[in-house]
């Protein structure tokens, strides 16, 4: 059996998911973490960088920015693009005309003020309150596919920066931070270690810092709740192989054979100019990790912006990236790794992992080498994560039915059964009474 852990395995031991997680991060800064703040910001002097607005997450609220009645941020990024020469930069052509028909949809969902008041007033209710919308626009998500496509197009203008002037690099910039999760912006500001800009790499510096550290300070709060989190059935089942995409050490405790931390390990930094990995020094390992952590920022690390490749210490927590094997050596391995446990398990369990888009390198490699094999899911989201495994794996979502099974909301098909639950709240008996659903299908 492999066993795949995703952000949901952690959140009962006080570790944040990626929804949210940037105004976690803003409050964290401005409380608790501000020395780590303070000592990062002294190692990226005069850089414009507003953590308040990652702090809004616009991300979620990206529907209502741009449908809403005030349609200011798109108004000013389609004016500062409206003159970049699209034959240099295509990936802003395409922005233009998905910006344009949002346009669209946002002029078509406005109500004039006589239709506004007179269904106020119909429904009644005071016509101060009157909507100016016919469909609310917090209520809508983009598509999965647009979505991406329309980050790959931004992540692609900011790699031809050069290209952009610096306010239409600003107005692509804002477009990214409003689709993106905090993971997609941290791959995108990653990619200036690789094409030298200066810029993205501070930023990163920065919020990758202090990300680690916040993990850190929460994974220290999390030591006395373990009993209670899901990794003692990871003990209990046994498995062959654990896969985790956390950055967190609570697996190592749990599981005696090796982990694969397929997105980095937490508990390393990296030395980027001589990719070397540098276990994190015992200094850090103290009852008081705030100040430790500001300490080694502030007079034990060594950076250099002048240098022709960059002189800085990262934690080695690398965002999902397609050219991540290219980083280190260690990540040629650990992609290895992953594909051999897939390869040689004979059925996966998945707890709180969704397979989103941002993991396609991973998805793929389950498409290839695990498409006919069972697989078991626990999350709460259970119907979102079926669907995702449906996708990568090409089964058919339709053929899974509604079950109940061994006391959950489950659905199940041939050689798949999704269960919803939290991870702390996994049995082993939970595992096998699906993993025996899908199996006799």
């Amino acid at each position: 059996m492999l066993c795949i852990l995703g952000a949901g395995a952690d959140v009962s031991l006080g570790l944040p998911t990626m929804n949210g997680l940037a105004k976690k991060l803003n409050i964290f800064a401005k409380g608790a973490g501000k020395p780590i703040h303070l000592a990062l910001r002294e190692k990226v002097k005069n850089l414009r960088f507003n953590l308040d607005k990652l702090g809004a997450d616009t991300a979620e609220q990206l529907a209502e920015l741009v449908l809403g009645s005030d349609n200011s941020l798109v108004e000013g990024i389609k004016a500062a693009l409206r003159n970049v020469d699209t034959s240099a930069v295509p990936s802003v052509g395409a922005m233009l005309r998905t910006l344009d028909k949002l346009e669209e949809i946002r002029l078509a969902n406005t109500l004039d003020e006589e239709t506004a008041s007179g269904l106020a007033e119909f429904a009644g209710e005071p016509e101060e309150s009157a909507s100016q919308c016919l469909l609310n626009p917090r209520k809508m998500v983009f598509d999965a596919t647009p979505r991406q496509a329309l980050l790959r197009a931004c992540r692609e203008a900011i790699n031809d920066s050069a290209k952009l002037s610096p306010v239409q690099r600003e107005a692509v910039e804002a477009l990214f931070s409003a689709l993106a999760t905090f993971e997609d912006l941290l791959g995108a500001l990653f990619l200036g270690y690789f094409n030298n800009d200066r810029t993205l790499q501070k930023k990163y510096f920065y919020l990758a810092w202090l990300f680690w550290s916040y993990i850190y300070c929460c994974e220290k709060d999390g030591q006395n709740r373990y009993d209670d989190s899901c990794y003692p059935l990871i003990t209990e089942l046994g498995a062959s192989r654990v896969l985790t995409f956390n950055y967190t050490g609570f697996l190592r405790r749990a599981s005696s054979d090796a982990p694969i931390y397929f997105h980095g390990d937490g508990g390393q930094f990296m030395s980027f100019h001589n990719r070397q990995m540098i276990a994190v020094p015992d200094v850090l390992k103290g009852n008081d990790p705030v100040a430790a952590i500001a300490r080694y920022i502030e007079s034990d690390m060594h950076v250099d912006w002048t240098a022709r490749v960059t002189e800085v210490v990262l934690p080695a927590i690398v965002p999902p990236l397609t050219m991540k094997p290219l980083i280190a050596s260690e990540y040629v391995d650990i992609w290895y790794e992953a594909s051999q446990a897939i390869s040689e398990c004979d059925y996966i369990v998945v707890v709180g992992y969704s397979f989103s888009f941002a993991d396609e390198h991973f998805n793929d490699l389950v498409r290839k080498k695990a498409p006919n094999k069972p697989i078991i899911i626990f999350d709460p989201n259970y119907f979102e994560v079926a669907s995702n495994v449906c996708r990568v794996t090409g089964r058919d979502f339709d053929l899974l039915d509604p079950a109940y099974v061994s006391g959950m909301e489950c659905l199940v098909g041939k050689r798949i059964a999704a269960g919803k639950s939290y991870a702390e709240a996994i049995s082993s008996a939970n595992v096998s009474d699906l993993l025996n659903a899908c199996l006799s299908k």
